[in-house]
């Protein structure tokens, strides 16, 4: 199982995913008066009274449930059609972080003031990067097993 590149992929796009899931994702810097505030993928943490505010849950949700399924996707390799359905829905969900990301950034809070991506939030890209790379790694094998077949 472990020996398949695209487990090894698959390993590291949950690593990735994990990385960004506990780091802060966005800095958001006051134009007023008010301290500057940090975004997590769970929470806002604001800097000057300390409170949290868990306005970016969308975030969090869509995180845990690609991590979740990435994790169900390196068990389930005697499936391998369902793996590349798998790692095809992990994709698109990797791009609606990625949306709702530019919402939160350039929508909800541009009017508190200029925020500052983190280098966390590269991490969510890389990681459907890593799914595309395993899903055509296990595109390959299901080729492979097809032609043994035919040999047959």
């Amino acid at each position: 199982m472990i020996q398949r590149k695209q487990t090894i992929y698959l390993l590291l796009a949950v690593i990735a995913m994990l990385v960004c899931l506990f780091n802060p994702i966005m800095r958001l810097t006051s134009e007023r008066m008010g301290a500057d505030s940090t975004v997590y993928n769970l929470w806002t943490v604001n800097a000057a009274g300390g409170g949290y505010s868990l306005s970016v849950i969308p975030l969090f949700c869509t995180l845990v449930l690609t991590t979740v399924i990435a994790i169900l996707t390196i068990f389930m390799y005697k499936n391998r059609k369902q793996q590349m359905r798998l790692c095809t829905l992990s994709i698109l969900l990797m791009v609606v972080w990625v949306a709702l990301y530019a919402v939160y950034g350039f929508i909800i809070y541009a009017p508190v003031g200029a925020f500052h991506a983190t280098i966390y939030a590269c991490l969510p890209v890389v990681a459907a990067i890593l799914f595309f790379m395993a899903r055509q790694g296990i595109k390959a094998d299901e080729r492979l097993v097809r032609a043994a077949d035919r040999i047959r």
